[in-house]
């Protein structure tokens, strides 16, 4: 499905879309804020390897917003 440029301008005018980024955006900050020891040191490894991973997709999903948002392919 192609989206043109006007589809995803409309998208990212709805507020519920702005809602939704600064809601990735406040929730990336929480995770990089916060501490990820625990009680062991595989409890600590594993909480970083998923904080990473959770930043990690939305960062993902903030660039395939801009690649459509460019035109690239």
């Amino acid at each position: 499905m192609m989206i043109s440029k006007e589809d995803l301008a409309d998208w990212n005018s709805h507020p519920v879309t702005q809602a939704v980024f600064a809601e990735v955006a406040e929730q990336i900050k929480v995770i990089q804020g916060e501490s990820v020891v625990r009680e062991t040191m595989d409890l600590t490894a594993m909480q970083a390897c998923t904080n990473e991973a959770t930043v990690e997709g939305a960062n993902l999903f903030k660039e395939a917003y801009e690649m459509l948002r460019d035109g690239d392919e």
